[in-house]
C-alpha cells in the first residue's frame, strides 16, 4: 500500500503527518502483515527534513512560495511538479494537510482519480483546505466547530493526529533528563516549532521571579537559542541557573518528557500544542500568535478556555509581570489547577476518535 502526504511549511503539518504514518503502518501491519506500508511527501518550505526523515518517509519537494506574486507567476511550474510525482508514485490514497502546495497535489490526485482525504488541524479552516475539499473524498477535522466549513456529507471529527511516543514520558526518567531538583514545581514555556520571540522575552524579563519560586524547561526555537544562552549565562547565578533549563528544540521522545514534569505550559495556539497539552492534562496560559492566518490560534485558544481548560492571555501589550501573576493563580490555587486539569482531560477525550482517520484512508485505499 501506498500513501501520499500533501503538506507545507512548519511542524504544524509534519507533526500530525508522521503521527499518521505511524499510526497507519500500526495497523496495516495487522491487516496485512506480509505487506509494507510506504510512505511519501509532498511540499515545499518543509523546515523539519529530518524528522520526515527518521519517520522512514521520503520527500519529493516541488516549488512553493509565500509571496502571492510569485504563487500566481510560478503555479503553472508546481502544478506541472505535482502532476509528475504524483503519477510518478501513484499513490493508494493522497492525505492533504493543507500548506503550501497541497492544492496542487490534491488537484493532480483528482485528475490521476486517486481518493484524496484532507484534514484540518485548526478551528479556522485554511483557504488550502476549502479549495482542496472539492477534490476530497473525505474530511477529517480537529475541532467540532470547523465542520461548518466543508460539506456535512463527507467531514467528521478525529482531533488532532499526535505521535504515540509524545504521551508516553515517565516523570522519573524526565527528572534525570532535565537534572530536575524536585522541591519546587516545573513551568514548561515553549511557543511552537519555530519558537515565539514574544514568550521567550516575555519570560526573560521577569526571569528573576520564576527562579526565585520554580524550575522552568524553556524550548526557545534554535533562531533564538544563541542569544538567550548568551544573556541567560551571563545575567543568572549559579543559585539561580541550576533551576533554568534552556533548550532550542526537543525530539518527540524529550517533549513527552518535558510534559511528563511539567505542572503548567505556556504556549501559543496552534492546534498540535493545544492537543498535546490536553493528552497530558495539563492546566496551561496560551498566548495566541497575533499574526496567525484568520486568527486562528485565538480561536483555538478561545475555544480551549471554553472548557475551563487554559487561561487565554492576548495582546502585544501583555507584561512580564502580568503573565508571571498568571501563572502564580493557577500553582498557587489548587482548586482552580484541579478544574484545569479536568477541562484539559475532557478536551481531549475528542482524541478518542483519532483512529478514524485510518479507517477512513484504508476504506477509500484498499
Amino acid at each position: 500500500m501506498r500513501i501520499l502526504f500533501a503538506a507545507g511549511g512548519t511542524g504544524g503539518h509534519i507533526f500530525p503527518v508522521i503521527a499518521v504514518k505511524e499510526s497507519l503502518e500500526k495497523d496495516y501491519k495487522k491487516i496485512n502483515p506480509e505487506d509494507k506500508l510506504e510512505s511519501f511527501l509532498i511540499g515545499g518550505n518543509i523546515i523539519n527534513k529530518k524528522e520526515i526523515q527518521e519517520a522512514g518517509i521520503i520527500q519529493k519537494e516541488i516549488f512553493t512560495d509565500n509571496r502571492k506574486m510569485m504563487i500566481i507567476l510560478k503555479s503553472p511550474i508546481t502544478f506541472i511538479q505535482a502532476l509528475f510525482w504524483v503519477w510518478y508514485i501513484m499513490p493508494d490514497v493522497i492525505f492533504s494537510k493543507g500548506g503550501p502546495g497541497a492544492f496542487f497535489v490534491c488537484l493532480a490526485g483528482w485528475i490521476y482519480r486517486i481518493p484524496i482525504i484532507i484534514h484540518e488541524s485548526d478551528s479556522i479552516a485554511s483557504s488550502t483546505n476549502k479549495f482542496c475539499s472539492i477534490f476530497a473524498n473525505k474530511i477529517a477535522v480537529s475541532f467540532p466547530q470547523t465542520k461548518k466549513y466543508f460539506p456535512e456529507e463527507k467531514t467528521f471529527i478525529s482531533g488532532n493526529p499526535i505521535r504515540e511516543i509524545i504521551i508516553q514520558g515517565s516523570k522519573k526518567e524526565a527528572k534525570d533528563f532535565f537534572n530536575i531538583k524536585g522541591e519546587r514545581k516545573v513551568i514548561l514555556v515553549m511557543g511552537g516549532s519555530q519558537g515565539a520571540q514574544q514568550i521567550n522575552q516575555l519570560i526573560i524579563d521577569a526571569i528573576y521571579k520564576y527562579l526565585s519560586k520554580y524550575e522552568v524547561i524553556h524550548i526557545c526555537g534554535e533562531k533564538n537559542y544563541k542569544n538567550l544562552s548568551i544573556t541567560t549565562t551571563g545575567i543568572l547565578k549559579e543559585d539561580l541557573a541550576k533551576y533554568y533549563h534552556l533548550y532550542p528544540f526537543l525530539s518527540a521522545k524529550e517533549m513527552s518528557l518535558a510534559y511528563a514534569i511539567a505542572d503548567i505550559v505556556i504556549a501559543r495556539a496552534g492546534a498540535g500544542t493545544i492537543f498535546e497539552i490536553a493528552s497530558w492534562g495539563k492546566p496551561s496560559i496560551i498566548i495566541p500568535l497575533e499574526t496567525a492566518t484568520q486568527k486562528h490560534q485565538l480561536k483555538n485558544a478561545q475555544i480551549f478556555k471554553e472548557v475551563g481548560a487554559c487561561i487565554l492571555l492576548e495582546g502585544e501589550n501583555l507584561s512580564p509581570n502580568f503573565l508571571f501573576e498568571r501563572v502564580n493563580q493557577v500553582l498557587e490555587n489548587k482548586k482552580l489547577e484541579q478544574r484545569m486539569i479536568e477541562g484539559a482531560k475532557n478536551f481531549a477525550g475528542i482524541q478518542s476518535m483519532n483512529k478514524l482517520i485510518n479507517k477512513e484512508i484504508f476504506q477509500l485505499a484498499l
